[in-house]
This record gives C-alpha cells, structure tokens and sequence, in this order.
C-alpha cells in the first residue's frame, strides 16, 4: 500500500512552496503517520522528504535551541543536545544539515541560503541582524505541523521590537565551541521575561485576527494540523495587537478568551 501523505502536495495545497524560507516547528509524532516504514526511520523519511522538497531552491530552518548559555553551560555546536524535541535531534545531525553558533537559540539550516543564517548575529538572540531578524526581512513563512503557533519563538522578535515592558534584556556569558572545535568567549543578551505576571506565551488573539484578515493558513497533514503564516503577517499583526494592549500575546492577556 502506497504512502497515504504526499508533502509535495499538501505543502503546495497549503500555500509553501519549493522556493520559499521556512523555519518549522514540528511534533515528531507527524512521522508516526508514514506506513510500510520501520518506526526507527519514520523521522529521518520525513526529514528526506522535508529536504527534497526544497532541495536548493529553497531553505529550511529547524530550531535546535540548547539554552545553553542560560544554564551556565558551554555551547559545542556539534555535541549541544537540542532541547526542543525528538525531530529536532534528527534533523541536526542529518546530511547537509549545519546548526549556527548561537549560544541559547541554535539553528539548524538546510538549502539555499543557509550561509545567511550561518552567518547571523549571535551577540543577540531576537535583534537586529539576528536570524529571527533575517527571517522577518526574508518574509519566511512559519510552519507549526502539529503543535500550536503557540510555539513560535518568532513572538519574541515582536516583542523585542516592540520594547514590551515585561520583558527585559539580560546579558548571558560563555564558552562556544565551533564546528571546527575552536573555542571562545561571548556574551550574548535575551529578552527575558519577568516572572512576576503570567507573561508565557499564549497566541489566542493573534490567530484570531490573523484569520479575520485571512493572513493564517490552517491545514492539515494527515491528522495533524498544519499553520501557516508569513514572518511579516505575524509581526505586523503582533505589533498592532501590542499597540491596543501590551499584554496581547500573553496568558495574562488572553485568558478570557
């Protein structure tokens, strides 16, 4: 029986494209889908598949974020674990695949223009010049299959931008080992959030009026939701939002929705 899911044409369906920048936010639990394919493979199927599909026409981003630095820990981009998932692993250690430098929020590149975010800002994690800023400028599109747009770190960028007063710039210090296993010094500073008020994430408003302007594709893969939205919808939306109520990308904003 042939493999009931066709990327090529669920991607296309769903508005991304061979050619585009995208950085996704995958469950690994998407791959549990594929049949008539050993589950040790699963993941690195879909990864091939994810590869040639933008092959290099296209760039594929994948968080590897290590938060190293925040936990007082060397960064080694070759041995760093990514802590934000199974699929995340996989990815970083595939073929063709290379991970930046940054020391709290990594990322693993694929396809055409991976030596841009290779050669990022790492000094800091969501300001100018930074591979969350390339990412705007680009007009990526960001791609949840299978969790909440919830998790799209891209919010921060908004908030940076936007000087949302519950979160502060903190400056973070360490060693970083490279690819090539040359060690330095650097410090790089996050916006972090104050801990006083319920400032987790929560992006209930923002996909609320990102589908009243039909700025927010909603799919599915299979039996997974797909989310679509472009770097720029995301952060001309979450500005607006942030204009009428600073708290709008919050739990503490949303919480009678």
């Amino acid at each position: 029986m042939e493999n009931e899911l066709d990327l090529n044409s669920i991607f296309s369906e769903n508005g991304i494209y061979r050619n585009d920048t995208v950085v996704l936010h995958i469950d690994a639990g998407v791959a549990s889908q594929y049949k008539n394919i050993s589950n040790e493979n699963k993941i690195n199927h879909l990864i091939s598949e994810l590869k040639n599909f933008f092959n290099d026409s296209g760039t594929l981003l994948v968080p590897a974020f290590s938060y190293s630095f925040t936990e007082n820990e060397e960064y080694d981009v070759m041995r760093s674990v990514s802590k934000v998932g199974l699929f995340s692993e996989y990815f970083r250690k595939s073929k063709g695949v290379a991970r930046s430098e940054h020391p709290i929020f990594s990322m693993s590149i694929y396809g055409k223009n991976q030596e841009k975010y290779l050669n990022s800002n790492n000094n800091d994690c969501f300001g100018p010049k930074t591979s969350f800023d390339i990412l705007y400028h680009e007009n990526a599109k960001i791609v949840c299959l299978g969790c909440s747009l919830d998790r799209a770190t891209f919010v921060h960028y908004s908030e940076q931008a936007n000087e949302v007063s519950y979160r502060y710039l903190k400056n973070f210090n360490g060693k970083v080992i490279n690819e090539m296993n040359q060690q330095y010094q650097m410090t790089t500073s996050y916006f972090v959030r104050d801990l006083g008020i319920r400032s987790s994430t929560s992006l209930k408003l923002l996909m609320k009026d990102a589908t009243k302007k039909n700025k927010i594709i909603k799919g599915s893969f299979g039996r997974f939701p797909l989310t679509v939205i472009t770097c720029q919808d995301f952060h001309d939306i979450a500005s607006e939002l942030i204009s009428k109520n600073e708290l709008s990308l919050t739990e503490e904003g949303n919480n009678e929705i």
